[in-house]
């Protein structure tokens, strides 16, 4: 055995004698900081303000996505590209992909002006 392990069988053994056990209780409990009330109202009413306002904030921005993910002609026709194909299941992964993929798309007006640019 090492020297470590010497002593700490030696400690198993050994046990601290207190004279006056509620005298250390209370010297502990007398430098232990007074809880402030006020300051703990503050921290938990400006906690709660936070938590409503971070609340607001992830709707407004989750609304705002679903707003630009949404086509925007208003015609009779809407060509096959725009028209949504959302699923219930859809994750917001799954609709920017989407929306990315539509966004590639080139309709016969712009491949025809771009042929006619390039004369």
């Amino acid at each position: 055995m090492n020297k470590t392990d010497e002593i700490l069988d030696r400690l198993k053994d050994w046990q601290p004698v207190i004279d006056n056990p509620d005298e250390l209780t209370d010297s502990i409990m007398a430098r232990l900081p007074e809880s402030e009330t006020r300051g703990s109202r503050w921290r938990l009413v400006a906690g709660r303000a936070l938590q409503y306002v971070s609340t607001i904030a992830a709707v407004c921005l989750i609304g705002l996505f679903l707003y630009q993910q949404s086509p925007m002609q208003k015609t009779d026709e809407e060509p096959h590209y725009n028209k949504s194909c959302f699923s219930a299941g859809s994750t917001l992964k799954d609709v920017y992909m989407r929306r990315q993929q539509q966004d590639n798309l080139i309709t016969y007006n712009q491949l025809r002006k771009m042929l006619y640019e390039k004369k």
